[in-house]
């Protein structure tokens, strides 16, 4: 009797919510794909793409490239210039790659310079106007797509190879170099591998590099899993603390004192800073499940939600971004199953919204059977750039590459790979009535893992086959 009641009270709540309104301002074909967010500086719009030549061929349903083009428009959709980033590595990598697509950095910018990254091979510096100023070239084992730029008082902090190798692999470390002039000012004590990710954390109340290492199968490279606290004015290790085995192109997090990461038995690792304890509990755990049976929501428990998904055994956050707000961590699984989940982080109890994969029409599709395909991805002038559709970038399945939300006031905007939406209101308890979902393009082609970019007002998106600017109107 409880379900149903609840069940009714979430029918009549969902129906009687008012939707926010999405308004398209203009939308632009772009001429090759690519995965980057947009970088916003003074009226201009920052990203990279895939250089996709007429000599590339397309092998089972994929192209290969190892060039990236650096772009820029400006935030009325006018096309203002290009540079090209060469790659340098033996192996050319897939386009749209779930996991390791070279074009996965936003590029950074002051009121003057950008600096695109390819990491298969260049850094480059470009004045607004696209002249270039500087490039660092260098030779990489593979792509690496954890690998963000960072502009830190008058430095620039990125994991670049640095000629050391171990069983034919080329190791990593940070590298601080002059802005400028591409100098190097200093490189990181410690060695990481191309899956690394890092970020900059407030430590001790002073910026402070997040990182971590590990063995690397794939090289036949054995090794514990660390995390590090790097100095950002020097590269040396200020603390170092051994973990669980972890997923490595998996991002740690700073918490409560706590750094939280993902285990590769699909948990959740927190390890104490102050005596190297650690706690873990398992990622595909659900307390309570808001599940859509067709007209309204029903509140189910842990037997239900496994019984009906048979996909939870491959649980894991997705690559990337772990919202943390009231104690509540909210992320996306890496499973088929169409979840928003919020982790209460005191009591470790997890709750499951379901949502909507598309909008097709103004029909929300729940089921992942009746997911609208495009044939492929086609540049301008119809031209083919993928057609296979088992990319996890290219289905938006997966939730492996979604881009970070956009925080404004007390609304979470998150965008998932199927160019939809999500409207979280973070200020409510976190349910049904708490989550909004629109879509960019209503015939199932706005395919993206970019992520929205914020300026005055709008939203800036870039798909497979578009760069959108887009503004929401909430009720």
């Amino acid at each position: 009797m409880l379900t149903a009641l609840l069940s009714m009270i979430f029918s009549v709540a969902h129906s009687q919510e008012a939707s926010a309104e999405l308004v398209t301002e203009w939308k632009k074909p772009l001429n090759d794909p690519g995965q980057s967010n947009i970088c916003i500086k003074n009226g201009l719009l920052f990203f990279t793409s895939h250089n996709i030549e007429e000599t590339d061929k397309m092998k089972g349903g994929f192209f290969n490239t190892v060039d990236v083009k650096g772009i820029c428009y400006d935030i009325e959709g006018n096309f203002k210039w290009e540079v090209l980033l060469k790659g340098e590595t033996a192996d050319r990598m897939r386009v749209l790659s779930e996991s390791l697509d070279h074009t996965s950095m936003i590029p950074v910018a002051t009121d003057k310079h950008v600096w695109f990254l390819n990491p298969l091979g260049e850094l480059t510096c470009c004045t607004h106007d696209g002249t270039k100023v500087w490039s660092k070239n260098f030779s990489a084992s593979r792509s690496a797509a954890n690998t963000p730029v960072i502009l830190y008082k008058d430095l620039l902090i990125v994991s670049l190879p640095t000629g050391e190798v171990e069983n034919d692999y080329k190791h990593y470390r940070l590298h601080a170099l002059n802005p400028g002039s591409g100098e190097i000012i200093w490189r990181s004590d410690k060695l990481l591998n191309h899956g690394t990710g890092y970020k900059m954390v407030s430590f001790k109340e002073q910026p402070t590099l997040l990182t971590s290492t590990s063995g690397n199968g794939h090289y036949g490279i054995e090794g514990d899993s660390y995390f590090q606290f790097i100095h950002m004015d020097t590269g040396e290790t200020t603390l170092s603390m051994k973990t669980g085995p972890f997923v490595s192109n998996k991002f740690y997090n700073l918490y409560n004192g706590h750094v939280m990461g993902v285990g590769r038995d699909r948990t959740f690792q927190y390890t104490n800073l102050n005596d190297g304890s650690i706690f873990s509990h398992p990622v595909n755990k659900c307390d309570e499940f808001f599940q859509w049976d067709g007209s309204a929501y029903q509140l189910v428990g842990e037997k239900s939600f496994r019984e009906d998904n048979v996909n939870t055994d491959r649980a894991f956050p997705i690559n990337g971004y772990i919202h943390f707000d009231k104690g509540r961590a909210i992320y996306w699984g890496n499973t088929k199953f169409n979840a928003l989940t919020i982790l209460d982080m005191k009591t470790k109890k997890q709750k499951w919204i379901e949502v909507p994969y598309q909008i097709i029409n103004n029909r929300k599709i729940w089921n992942f059977e009746d997911i609208v395909f495009t044939e492929g991805v086609y540049g301008i002038n119809k031209k083919p750039l993928l057609t296979k559709k088992g990319s996890h970038s290219y289905q938006g399945l997966g939730w492996n590459r979604f881009g970070d939300p956009v925080l404004i006031k007390n609304k979470l905007f998150w965008i998932t790979g199927s160019g939809v939406i999500h409207i979280i209101d973070i200020e409510k308890e976190l349910s049904p009535q708490s989550v909004q979902t629109l879509t960019i393009d209503p015939v199932g082609e706005a395919w993206t893992t970019g992520g929205m970019a914020y300026h005055d007002g709008y939203f800036y998106i870039r798909t497979q086959k578009d760069l959108h600017k887009i503004s929401i109107n909430l009720p």
